[in-house]
């Protein structure tokens, strides 16, 4: 009987995942499948992983907006999971299901494309969910020194940023356009996925503000709406494939890979440039 896999997400009609690590399935020659799974709600993600018949599953690859809920519904946590609050990836063990966070991995290995080295550079965040902590702790990490943090309501916002205040990066909410120049303007929103969605905060951010623009959002063929609109304006910016592809390398690892990160990469790219 095949082992089974799944992203779990809502939308989740976008994700290359399932492309993605069924490719690796079988490039590595393993009786293994993934499917996409849309639990519609949060009370749907929760009864899907704590179901008795989720022990069918080894593994699931989370996206927005569970993240939270797939760390605290996690037997176990990895430390990255225990320093952000926040889990894309679910291993079954013995124990249950065991919680990692691929995504700081991920996202690091992408921004690298857009701004090197990383330490003592500026930041400008949109969001306050789950992957926007995960790349606020992540840029925090690797020595940022200053994350600025835009989200809806400043109030949450602050609250938001107030969970890192022991690091020695400045972490702060701001309410309207950022007034200081900003290496990388990030958009860790849910925006994006679909090609119908605009923008909620200003281009003109993006435009007189921000030296390069990294959108956390991919679409299945093509790039982003901001992207789009950043390049024709002659801003660097990439989307989220690069972090795609990077944390599900990770994943791939933590459900058993037994194939290098190089090997895994060329396999990954070659999936996922599909048409």
């Amino acid at each position: 009987m095949s082992e089974l896999f799944a992203v779990v997400g809502t939308p989740i009609g976008h994700s290359l995942s399932p492309r993605i690590h069924n490719a690796i399935f079988v490039h590595e020659g393993r009786d293994a499948v993934m499917g996409s799974i849309d639990p519609g709600s949060t009370e749907g993600f929760c009864t899907l992983i704590t179901a008795a018949d989720s022990g069918r599953y080894t593994g699931m690859a989370v996206t927005a907006p569970y993240k939270r809920e797939a760390a605290t519904g996690a037997e176990t946590q990895s430390d990255t999971v225990q320093a952000t609050g926040v889990a894309n990836t679910l291993v079954r063990t013995d124990e249950g299901w065991a919680a990692h966070n691929t995504d700081v991995p991920g996202f690091l290995t992408a921004l690298t494309a857009l701004v090197d080295p990383l330490e003592y550079r500026t930041f400008l965040v949109f969001g306050t969910g789950g992957t926007a902590h995960s790349i606020v702790y992540a840029l925090c990490r690797v020595g940022a020194a200053r994350v600025s943090v835009v989200g809806r309501e400043i109030k949450r916002t602050q609250k938001f940023c107030a969970m890192f205040a022991d690091a020695d990066t400045e972490v702060f909410a701001v309410a309207t356009a950022p007034g200081k120049r900003v290496d990388c303007a990030i958009d860790a929103t849910s925006l994006g996925f679909n090609p119908h969605d605009n923008v909620i905060f200003p281009l003109s951010w993006f435009e007189e503000y921000a030296g390069t623009v990294f959108d956390v959002a991919y679409t299945s063929e093509g790039t982003t709406k901001l992207v789009g609109q950043c390049r024709e304006r002659g801003i660097e910016a990439i989307d989220g494939r690069e972090m795609l592809y990077a944390q599900a390398v990770e994943q791939a690892l933590l459900w058993g890979a037994t194939s290098s990160r190089e090997e895994l990469r060329r396999v990954v790219r070659a999936a996922a440039d599909v048409s």
